[in-house]
């Protein structure tokens, strides 16, 4: 059982472009709740986001009232996300066309490790400008991208949790699992008797966040902002899904180093069946919704799987751990079988959450 308080920190950064960037951030929520109103077409719930102090990678969420919410961040989780993205933007696979890697190097204290935490003995607010300068490539313009890809898995971060309201799933785990708010990532004992549900919640909020997200990266504004940003072309919007493609996929490996969770019964798929799901998902949304936007199916998907292949691959280059071997044809089975799995398990328990949801997009 967590505690019913939260340790709220305000971004007070003494440096006003982080003050900027995390203040920048809290307005997801908004945009999130635009995104579903505008598809969906009904009144979203009222949902209040704040930083909680932890220098932990983490989120968590609570139902307080009818139709009303709160979202907590921790204010570590976009500095760690930022600080991966720095290092593997220093490896020559992941987006080669971009800048410079001349006399770049992935950052000594990211050799030992993947942080899941800011560093004890620093104060959080100092301890967070500390690891994302010093990580920082040498060129201008993959630094740039490094903040870019931040705010794309961050605000996959955000979506994924207010799916999980829309989607029921908040309201369910409080009052039928009698628990007092949901965290994103804890220890699987507590949830031992449960785990298939959150596995399935967590297939449906990461399909459905990878909607809210491409709806917002494909809007008009951030589509020209973004692929100036990476310096891809206009023509079409094949190279920028591959780009939140990868970025979603690279927050997933970040989450799982360092941790058991994909070996056992955990609460969250495995990686790869994650990314294979929100793959599917995000193709066959894109080509039902912005057909004129792609430049055929085919080199559509081509693109959105290399994407996939180059984020793997940049992760070998940093030999921080043994990948999968994706030429094993016996990995994609296992995880396209816990993929029907989840799908099986999503149409049995539906019914125990769909009556909490404000929005059950799935079919029965």
């Amino acid at each position: 059982m967590t505690s019913e308080y939260w340790d709220i920190i305000q971004p007070d950064f003494k440096s006003i472009n982080y003050k900027n960037f995390y203040t920048e951030l809290l307005t997801y929520t908004n945009k999130a709740l635009k995104v579903i109103h505008e598809k969906n077409g009904h009144q979203p719930p009222f949902v209040v986001t704040n930083y909680l102090n932890d220098r932990t990678l983490n989120a968590k969420v609570k139902y307080v009232e009818v139709n009303s919410y709160q979202l907590g961040i921790n204010i570590a989780l976009p500095a760690l996300i930022h600080f991966y993205f720095n290092n593997i933007l220093r490896t020559s696979n992941y987006l080669s066309h971009l800048g410079s890697l001349d006399g770049d190097y992935i950052h000594s204290f990211y050799k030992s490790g993947i942080p899941t935490s800011l560093p004890e003995n620093i104060e959080i607010l100092e301890a967070i400008p500390m690891i994302t300068g010093s990580s920082r490539p040498i060129d201008d313009a993959r630094a740039a991208a490094a903040v870019a890809l931040t705010k794309i898995a961050v605000s996959f971060c955000i979506y994924h949790e207010i799916a999980h309201i829309e989607l029921g799933h908040i309201k369910t785990f409080q009052s039928d699992f009698d628990q007092i708010e949901f965290v994103e990532f804890t220890s699987i004992n507590q949830y031992i008797k449960n785990y298939k549900v959150r596995q399935v919640w967590e297939y449906e909020a990461d399909k459905t966040a990878a909607i809210i997200v491409i709806s917002d990266m494909v809007e008009s504004q951030n589509f020209n902002d973004l692929t100036t940003q990476f310096e891809l072309s206009q023509e079409s919007i094949d190279d920028l899904i591959g780009i939140v493609v990868s970025s979603i996929y690279s927050l997933f490996h970040q989450i799982t180093y360092k941790t058991k969770w994909w070996k056992f019964n955990n609460t969250h798929p495995k990686p790869l069946t994650r990314i294979i799901a929100i793959i599917e998902e995000v193709i066959l949304y894109v080509e039902e919704n912005y057909p004129n936007r792609i430049s055929n199916s085919r080199d559509f998907q081509e693109t959105v799987w290399s994407a996939f292949y180059s984020t793997h691959y940049a992760w070998k280059e940093m030999k921080l751990y043994k990948l999968q071997n994706l030429n094993k044809q016996k990995i994609w089975r296992k995880a396209y079988q816990e993929l029907s799995k989840l799908e099986t398990n999503r149409k049995l328990f539906n019914k125990l959450y769909k009556h909490n949801s404000y929005d059950y997009p799935f079919y029965e």
